[in-house]
């Protein structure tokens, strides 16, 4: 009986795209700004702090603090 490559090829890759990931969310990562202490702190340690321009209000967002504007200033 003859067999196909290709079938043998792809019976060989499924458990490569068929395994979990054991992905870390931090790999990678260059910041991350909660904003829940009303600032634009680097949370991921990394240092990537921000700077606020304008007049944004610090208010209750979906999920922990946001900031609400009345549009970009220059």
């Amino acid at each position: 009986m003859k067999t196909k490559p290709l079938a043998l090829l792809t019976l060989a890759l499924l458990p490569i795209f068929f395994s979990p990931a054991n992905a870390d969310l931090k790999d990678g990562l260059v910041a991350h700004w909660s904003f829940d202490d009303c600032r634009a702190t680097d949370n991921s340690g990394n240092g990537h702090d921000g700077t606020l321009g304008g007049n944004p209000q610090c208010i209750e967002g979906i999920k922990g603090k946001a900031f609400s504007s009345d549009g970009v200033k220059d």
